[in-house]
């Protein structure tokens, strides 16, 4: 299991409305079979809580009510699979 820091935020107290950040741990379970000598087959699921969260360089300067600040979320519970052939 992989434990990856990410930052979130939340809203400043007034009168500045920006965006603050506050630390939060995202858990993400990665792993890997070889399944032939050159062949390799990686699987994760990221984000095991389903944690809501932004990650600073996508919002930094934007105002703390931004109606369209969902959009620049980091996504919930999500999966990976890749498949590698090393010749």
């Amino acid at each position: 299991m992989i434990l990856r820091r990410n930052l979130t935020v939340c809203p400043s107290p007034p009168p500045f409305q920006a965006l603050l950040a506050v630390v939060l741990q995202v858990f993400d379970l990665v792993g890997h079979v070889a399944l032939a000598e050159a062949l390799t087959l990686r699987l994760g699921l990221l984000n095991l809580t389903d944690a809501k969260y932004f990650e600073w360089w996508n919002v930094r300067g934007r105002p703390a009510h931004d109606p369209v600040i969902d959009r620049f979320s980091s996504p919930g519970l999500s999966g990976v699979a890749s498949l590698a052939y090393d010749w």
